[in-house]
């Protein structure tokens, strides 16, 4: 389809150069071409407004659809895998490390309370070390760099220790496991 644009510019400069050399005649008969052609010219954007309107509209519902179809795959493997793997082991492995946690909340407080007693009577040379970094070393699993330790900001000002902490949260954790026992 040629472009209209074009042709009323053409039948334009016809019209400039039949004013001066040209009929009335001539003249009005350029004038009705130049009518219909601007008419043609005004269905021509509307219809291109209109396509390019129809196409953005197809493109973002396309664009919406895929990411929908994307959401909705993840969400069947994530059911899946909650209904499959957390149902069956999610609360003894979570019950199992709640015991872990309390069990090392427990040594730890009696190593910081023998550390305590020996820095007192001047044997600062014999505290122990706490029991985390020992089990992190028999692994070889350095702290993540991107997790700081528990007494890092905001735990000192609290007057929250790790052990507390671990107290706090294991005991959460571990009613949390109790109730949802009843899922498995």
């Amino acid at each position: 389809m040629d472009d209209p644009h074009a042709h009323l510019n053409a039948l334009n400069a016809s019209r400039r150069r039949l004013l001066l050399e040209g009929t009335d005649r001539e003249v009005d008969k350029i004038e009705a071409e130049i009518a219909t052609c601007s008419r043609e010219c005004d269905r021509f954007d509307h219809a291109v407004a209109k396509l390019e309107s129809e196409i953005a509209a197809a493109d973002a519902k396309e664009a919406r659809d895929a990411l929908t179809a994307k959401r909705d795959q993840i969400e069947k493997r994530a059911q899946a895998f909650a209904s499959k793997e957390l149902k069956l082991d999610y609360v003894r492995y979570a019950n199992g490390l709640v015991d872990v946690l309390e069990g090392l909340t427990e040594i730890e407080a009696e190593v910081e309370s023998i550390n305590a007693e020996l820095r007192a009577a001047g044997r600062v040379d014999e505290t122990l070390q706490p029991v985390e970094p020992r089990v992190r070393a028999a692994y070889r699993q350095p702290p993540d760099a991107a997790s700081p330790p528990l007494r890092g900001v905001g735990f000192p000002q609290r007057g929250v220790s790790r052990m507390k902490f671990r107290s706090i949260v294991g005991k959460s954790f571990k009613k949390k496991c109790e109730l949802g026992s009843s899922f498995s």
